[in-house]
C-alpha cells in the first residue's frame, strides 16, 4: 500500500501536455492547402534512428536499432478538398549490405472542414496517439507503413480517428494467415480553457488473424486491447522554464477468442505523469498488468514474452523518461531519450536510450498556366 501511495504521490508531482509521449516529431501528415488547387509539390522524409536496449529479463529482449528511412513523395492537389500522393518508401538497416525494405505508396485524402478520409497509405504510426501498453513505439522503426482506409476528424472538443491496416493478405492455398488491424482513438474534452483541459479517452485495437482461402494449420483468433483513460493538461507561461505538466489515468483490458494464446483475458492499470521544461520532458509511468497480452503494444508491458516461451501472469513495473527535441533547422529536428525502468516482479533495473533525427521536406514545382 506504502508503494502505491508513493507511486500515486510522484506522478502528482510530475506530468506533458501532449498525451503520453510527445511523438510530434515523428508524425507526416498529409495536408491539404485550400488556396492551393491544382498544384505539384515534391515532399521527402527522412528518419534517421538509433536505439539500444539494454535488457536482460525473460519477456523482453536486448538489442539495437541502427538505420534510416526516406520517403520521397509527389502529390497532387486538383481541388481544395481532394489530394493525391504517390512515392517510394526505403528503409536500410546499417551494417546489412541491401535495402531492408522497399515498398511503393499511395494515397488519397478528401478533407473538409473537421472531417477527413484516407485511402491507401494512412497518416499512420505513432500518428494514432494510441497509449505504449497498446501501441510500441519501435514499430515506428521496423512496421511504419498502414495501408488500407481511415476516417478523422478534428473539432474543438471532439477528436477521432478510426482506421483498418491491412496487415497481410492471402491468395488461394496460402500457408500463411491473413492480418486484419482495426483500431480507433477518440478523445473528447470535458473542460477546454486556454491553459487548462480534461479529456475522456477510449482507445482500442482489434487483430485478427485467419483467413477463409488459405490452407493454414495455425488456428484463427481475433485480440482486442481496450484503454480507457482520462487526462488533466495545465499549461504555463511559455518563458518559463517550467511549461506545462499532465496527469493520465488508464485502465486497460485485453480478451482473445481462442485458446491458442497463453491467457485468454487480462488486464492492467497505467498512470502518466509528465513536467514539460526548457530542460526537455520527464515523465514518469506506472503498469501493473495481470495476464495482460497486446500484439502491437510494447515489450515491456505484456505477460507473454515474444522472444522466447516464457510467461509472468503479473507485471509490474515503473518508468521514467527523460525527452528532448533540438530544432536543427527550419525543416530539421533531433530528439533524445533515455528511458530507464524498474521491474518490481524480479527486482530488474534496466534501460534504453535513442537518437533519432527528422527531416522534411516540401517543394513547390512550377507548372505551366493555360491562358
Amino acid at each position: 500500500m506504502k508503494k502505491i501511495h508513493f507511486l500515486l504521490f510522484f506522478i502528482s508531482l510530475s506530468s506533458s501536455v501532449f498525451c503520453q509521449l510527445n511523438n510530434q516529431a515523428y508524425e507526416f501528415p498529409i495536408l491539404l492547402d485550400s488556396g492551393a488547387t491544382k498544384t505539384l509539390e515534391f515532399k521527402a522524409d527522412y528518419f534517421g534512428y538509433f536505439k539500444n536496449n539494454e535488457y536482460f529479463g525473460e519477456i523482453v529482449e536486448g538489442r539495437t536499432y541502427f538505420g534510416q528511412q526516406l520517403h520521397p513523395k509527389i502529390s497532387y492537389q486538383p481541388t481544395e478538398n481532394v489530394l493525391l500522393e504517390a512515392g517510394l518508401f526505403v528503409r536500410q538497416v546499417f551494417g546489412e549490405n541491401r535495402l531492408t525494405e522497399t515498398k511503393p505508396t499511395f494515397s488519397l485524402k478528401y478533407q473538409k472542414n473537421k472531417f477527413g478520409f484516407l485511402l491507401g497509405n494512412l497518416e499512420g504510426s505513432l500518428q494514432h496517439g494510441l497509449i505504449e501498453p497498446l501501441y510500441d513505439f519501435e514499430r515506428v522503426i521496423d512496421d511504419r507503413l498502414e495501408n488500407g482506409i481511415q476516417f478523422l476528424h478534428k473539432g474543438k472538443r471532439f477528436t477521432g480517428d478510426w482506421w483498418i491496416n491491412w496487415r497481410k493478405s492471402i491468395q488461394t492455398g496460402s500457408t500463411d494467415q491473413e492480418e486484419i488491424e482495426g483500431a480507433w482513438n477518440m478523445k473528447y474534452k470535458l473542460v477546454n480553457k486556454e491553459k487548462t483541459s480534461l479529456e475522456f479517452i477510449l482507445q482500442s485495437v482489434i487483430l485478427h488473424r485467419g483467413g477463409q482461402i488459405n490452407s493454414s494449420a495455425l488456428p484463427v483468433y481475433t485480440t482486442m486491447n481496450n484503454a480507457l483513460g482520462i487526462q488533466l493538461n495545465r499549461s504555463f507561461n511559455p518563458s518559463s522554464f517550467a511549461k506545462g505538466i499532465s496527469m493520465q489515468f488508464y485502465t486497460v483490458g485485453f480478451s482473445v477468442d481462442s485458446d491458442s494464446l497463453s491467457f485468454r483475458n487480462g488486464n492492467g492499470l497505467y498512470l502518466n505523469g509528465s513536467l514539460e521544461t526548457s530542460a526537455g520532458t520527464f515523465i514518469a509511468s506506472y503498469w501493473k498488468g495481470e495476464g495482460f497480452v497486446n500484439i502491437l503494444g510494447g515489450d515491456i508491458y505484456s505477460s507473454v514474452s515474444r522472444f522466447r516461451n516464457f510467461t509472468e501472469p503479473t507485471r509490474e513495473i515503473l518508468v521514467f523518461r527523460w525527452l528532448k527535441d533540438f530544432q536543427l533547422s527550419s525543416h530539421c529536428q533531433l530528439s533524445v531519450r533515455a528511458e530507464p525502468y524498474y521491474d518490481f516482479q524480479n527486482s530488474l533495473f534496466e534501460y534504453s536510450i535513442g537518437v533519432y533525427a527528422n527531416y522534411r521536406l516540401n517543394v513547390k514545382i512550377p507548372t505551366k498556366q493555360r491562358q
